[in-house]
C-alpha cells in the first residue's frame, strides 16, 4: 500500500533533537502524545524501533526519508499515516528538517487512516490517499498559516477529530478492543467472552498487530527502558521484564533494534530515547462522565 517516492540518491544526513507538545483536552481520548523533531547538525540515520503506536506525520520543511531494511531511501510526503511497525528501520533528516507527528494510543491510529490499521503495518502511506480531498486541502492550508509550532499541533489534532467522526466503530467491538488493549498493555491475559479468531480480527481491524506481538512490544519497551539506565546490570533485565531467559532477551532486542543490548546502551542518545521516554502504556485521558469507548464514533452493532 505504499505510496511514497523513493529517491536512490544519496541524501546529506543530520543529527536531530526531539521534544513533545501538550495534548489537547478534546484530543486526548485519540492522541496520546505530539512530538517534534529537528535537524541540528551533520549525523547518520536514527534508528526507529516499534513503539506499539500509529502516528500521523507532517513533514513541515525540508526533506525527511525512511530506510527500511538497508534499502532506497524512501521520502516522506507532506503528511503521511505511519502504521504500526515491527522492526527496526532508519529515519534520515535533510539539513533543517522539522517534523510535527501525533503519537496515537495503540487502538486509535486507525481513526487517522480511515482503513483497517493491518493495512498499514510496517508501511507510511500519503495522507492524501486516506481522506477526503477537500480535508486534506483545508488541512494544508491551515497548516501552512500556522503562526508557530503549538497552532500546527492544534491543525493537526483538529484534522484528525474531523476525520474520526467520519469512522464508525460498533460498540461491542469498540469496548472489547479497548479492554483487551488495556489488559495486554497491563501484561495480563486477554479475557474474553469470544473466541482468540474474533481478538485478532478486532486486533487487526483497530491496531494493527496481534495481542501478542502488542505484548512483545510492551515488554521490549520496558526493557529498552531498564537498557537506557546506566546504573541498571543488562543481566538484570531479562528477569525484571519476564524474558525467559539472557538468550530470549538479547534475541527480542536484536529483532526490535536491529542491534544487541551492550551495544545499544553504548550508544549516545536518539531519537528513539525521546519517542518512548515516560512511555508508561497509558490509555486515553478520561474524565468522570466520559463516554466508556474511546475509539471514536461508535454505531449499534
Amino acid at each position: 500500500m505504499n505510496g511514497l517516492s523513493r529517491d536512490p540518491t544519496s541524501a546529506p544526513c543530520a543529527s536531530a533533537r526531539t521534544w513533545t507538545l501538550p495534548v489537547g483536552p478534546s484530543a486526548r481520548p485519540v492522541v496520546r502524545s505530539v512530538w517534534v523533531v529537528e535537524a541540528v547538525g551533520p549525523g547518520p540515520d536514527e534508528p526507529m524501533v516499534p513503539y506499539g503506536c500509529m502516528d500521523l506525520v507532517w513533514v513541515e520543511r525540508g526533506h525527511v526519508w525512511r530506510v527500511d531494511g538497508g534499502g532506497a531511501p524512501v521520502a516522506l510526503p507532506p503528511l503521511s499515516v505511519s502504521g504500526q511497525t515491527t522492526r527496526p528501520y532508519g529515519l534520515r533528516l535533510g539539513p533543517g528538517a522539522r517534523v510535527v507527528g501525533l503519537g496515537f494510543h495503540p487502538h486509535t491510529g486507525h481513526l487517522a487512516a480511515g482503513v483497517p490499521a493491518r493495512l498499514l503495518t510496517d508501511d507510511a502511506v500519503p495522507w492524501a490517499d486516506l481522506v477526503a480531498p477537500a480535508l486534506y486541502a483545508e488541512t494544508l492550508g491551515r497548516l501552512a498559516d500556522a503562526a508557530d509550532l503549538e497552532e500546527t499541533a492544534a491543525v493537526l489534532q483538529r484534522a484528525v477529530l474531523r476525520g474520526a467522526e467520519r469512522r464508525s466503530v460498533p460498540v461491542g467491538a469498540a469496548s472489547r478492543v479497548e479492554r483487551a488493549v488495556r489488559a495486554v498493555l497491563a501484561g495480563a491475559p486477554v479475557d474474553e467472552d469470544v473466541s482468540a479468531r474474533y481478538v485478532q480480527r478486532l486486533f487487526g481491524e483497530y491496531v494493527g498487530v496481534a495481542p501478542r506481538h502488542l505484548a512483545r512490544i510492551v515488554r521490549f519497551l520496558r526493557a529498552l527502558g531498564l537498557v537506557g539506565e546506566s546504573g541498571v546490570a543488562l543481566t538484570a533485565v531479562a528477569h525484571d521484564v519476564g524474558y525467559h531467559d539472557q538468550a530470549h532477551f538479547c534475541r527480542e532486542f536484536r529483532r526490535f533494534t536491529g542491534s544487541t543490548p551492550s551495544a545499544w546502551r553504548a550508544r549516545a542518545g536518539g531519537l528513539v530515547d525521546g519517542f518512548v521516554a515516560g512511555w508508561d502504556g497509558s490509555l486515553p485521558y478520561k474524565r468522570p462522565g466520559d463516554d466508556a469507548s474511546t475509539l471514536g464514533p461508535t454505531a449499534a452493532r
